[in-house]
């Protein structure tokens, strides 16, 4: 055995380490990424809704306005 043996295996632990807290992080951000495109959708939804909402008052009160 010699004298660097053992940092070489505690570079390699090491370099295990990083290896695994790079996944970890990869992980972590594909999943910030899919609740950003979630939120985004949900964000599209609600406005669609909006949107839909206003259509439906401004038809209501055109209806209104016809029927007086």
């Amino acid at each position: 055995m010699n004298q660097f043996q053992p940092n070489n295996q505690i570079s390699q632990q090491i370099a295990q380490r990083e290896q695994q807290a790079a996944q970890i992080i990869q992980t972590a951000l594909q999943g910030h990424q899919t609740a950003l495109q979630q939120l985004q959708q949900i964000s599209n939804i609600c406005n669609q809704i909006s949107h839909a909402q206003t259509t439906k008052s401004q038809v209501n009160a055109n209806l209104a306005k016809c029927v007086q």
